[in-house]
């Protein structure tokens, strides 16, 4: 059965939800075979995995049976924070959201948007910590090719590859954070 058939069939007659990608909030994965690549994240992160028979036998009885979602692991975020005892985070006083695209270690980009909430500082070095995709991570910011800035109205920010913003240590101390940034796209 193709896909766009099998979307429409789970959407019209049972009480479930197509999506097309795996992630936590998915009860089950529909598999013809199971050494896919999204066979494999399914089963990884704990998603059932149903054959199409299994799929038409509940669009006939017109639900899926109610299963529990894949447990999210537990991270701990602390390591953002304390990762050396040179390294010194400050929460931004007004947050930021960048749009940007990012370049890793193995020379790959992809495009992002991330909510600043606080800066770390290592030497000559500054990380962006914040929430991206619903996960809280941190980029380091001579990685980062900036597109556009906004505050948190979504008001545009002006580009400037110096930015400053400010902070607060964890003693409260308030300091002007002045980050210089790769060129803009």
């Amino acid at each position: 059965m193709e896909r766009k058939e099998a979307a429409k069939l789970i959407e019209t007659k049972t009480n479930a939800v197509f999506k097309r990608d795996i992630t936590y909030d998915t009860n089950y994965l529909v598999a013809t075979e199971f050494n896919t690549s999204k066979a494999k994240k399914a089963a990884a992160i704990g998603v059932a995995i149903i054959s199409e028979k299994d799929m038409l036998r509940y669009i006939d009885k017109g639900k899926f049976p109610v299963n529990s979602k894949p447990t999210r692991p537990v991270r701990d975020y602390s390591y953002l924070f304390n990762w050396e005892k040179n390294i010194k985070f400050y929460d931004l006083l007004k947050p930021i959201i960048i749009h940007f695209t990012y370049v890793d270690s193995k020379k790959e980009k992809s495009e992002r948007m991330l909510q600043v909430n606080a800066v770390g500082k290592y030497g000559d070095r500054f990380y962006f910590a914040g929430f991206c995709e619903d996960e809280y991570k941190t980029f380091r910011s001579d990685r980062m090719l900036i597109h556009d800035m906004f505050d948190k109205k979504n008001n545009k920010i002006k580009y400037d590859p110096e930015i400053t913003l400010e902070g607060h240590d964890e003693d409260g101390v308030i300091e002007k954070l002045v980050i210089l940034t790769t060129k803009k796209i």
